[in-house]
C-alpha cells in the first residue's frame, strides 16, 4: 500500500475546506458588506458631531467640568479611530473581491 495516499488525501481536503470557507465568506460580505459600511459611516457622523459638540463647549468650562469633557473628548477620538479603521477594513474587503 502506498503511504503518501492519505496525506495527499488530507491536503485536497484541508485545501477544499479552506476554498468552502473563503467562498462563504464573499457570499456573507456580498450579502453585508454594504450595510457594514453605511452602519459604520453613520456612526463615524454621529460621533464626529458629538466629538465637535465637546470641543466647543470646552471653552466655557473651568476646572473639574473641563476635566472631565477632555476626558469624554479623548474617547471619543479613540471611539473615531476605532470606526475609521473598521471602514478601512471594510474598503479593504471591497478591494478583495472587486466584482461585487
Amino acid at each position: 500500500m502506498n503511504t503518501k495516499q492519505p496525506q495527499i488525501y488530507y491536503i485536497l481536503k484541508k485545501k477544499e475546506r479552506k476554498i468552502k470557507m473563503l467562498i462563504s465568506e464573499k457570499e456573507y460580505f456580498e450579502r453585508n458588506g454594504m450595510k457594514f459600511l453605511k452602519q459604520t459611516e453613520q456612526r463615524i457622523d454621529i460621533v464626529e458631531e458629538r466629538l465637535w459638540k465637546n470641543i466647543n463647549s470646552l471653552s466655557n468650562l473651568r476646572g473639574a467640568r473641563k476635566a472631565q469633557k477632555e476626558k469624554k473628548i479623548q474617547e471619543l477620538e479613540a471611539e473615531l479611530k476605532s470606526l475609521k479603521e473598521t471602514q478601512d477594513k471594510i474598503y479593504e474587503k471591497f478591494r478583495k473581491y472587486p466584482d461585487l
